[in-house]
């Protein structure tokens, strides 16, 4: 039996619930490759896919009760494009995305936000590094810089990847953050959040509830601002509360 799901798929997210999910073994493939996981909310597994980095696609996903999940997105969701938002629409492949060498930058945790390490139980903000990545089979990454010359154990799960693209602020936006996105169109003005991630070899946007997918790459400056207000791992919520003007 399959079931068609309501949303696309996100790195690290349980297609099913939308929960996060729990990753385990990791599989190779000739261009990449797939990591198991399971939800511990509601019980689904499934592997998610990667080329570097989260290649846009979950394989093998059931919920529960065995039953075969898959995504469909409709065909007037794929792209949202209207109004004069975007100059073009432009696809980047993140490995070839006009990005210098010293432009391919990633960052990950060293410890998750609300960690206790302390003696008295007290918990922690999350700690992130930024340089290279080495990708380990397990729970851990590698993180390494070379000024100075250094690496960091991170959590795998959190490793996320610099588009290229900075925001309103000249702050770099990477994979996983949260973005509030600004419009203002004849003096009219609206706003809503978004969450950056990876599809089809593509940075994009990824709008609540499953209501459309933008390429990140493309907006009209003149009347669109993007803002990093957040990161999935730290902020999840704000990606919910989707903005003031909905």
């Amino acid at each position: 039996m399959k079931r068609i799901l309501d949303k696309p798929y996100m790195e690290g997210i349980c297609p099913c619930c939308g929960s996060q999910i729990e990753y385990g073994q990791r599989n190779h493939m000739d261009n990449g490759g797939t990591i198991a996981w399971e939800c511990p909310n509601c019980e689904a597994s499934g592997e998610e896919g990667f080329d570097e980095v989260f290649d846009g696609m979950h394989y093998n996903v059931c919920d529960a009760d065995g039953n075969e999940c898959v995504y469909e997105a409709p065909a007037d969701e794929k792209i949202w494009m209207n109004q004069g938002l975007y100059k073009a629409v432009v696809f980047p492949v993140p490995k070839l995305a006009g990005l210098t060498e010293a432009e391919l930058l990633f960052r990950g945790q060293t410890r998750r936000k609300g960690e206790k390490v302390w003696m008295d139980g007290s918990p922690v903000d999350s700690n992130w590094v930024q340089g290279g990545v080495a990708l380990g089979k397990g729970s851990f990454s590698i993180i390494y810089t070379y000024d100075p010359i250094d690496k960091y154990p991170v959590y795998t799960d959190t490793v996320c990847q610099y588009t290229g693209v900075d925001d309103m602020n000249g702050k770099r936006i990477f994979t996983k953050d949260i973005l509030r996105v600004y419009i203002n169109l004849g003096g009219e003005e609206k706003l809503f959040h978004v969450l950056v991630s990876v599809t089809c070899g593509s940075f994009v946007c990824i709008l609540p509830r499953g209501d459309g997918i933008i390429p990140l790459a493309g907006w009209n400056e003149e009347v669109v601002k993007l803002e990093v207000i957040g990161n999935l791992l730290d902020d999840p919520q704000l990606y919910e509360e989707r903005g003031e003007d909905q």
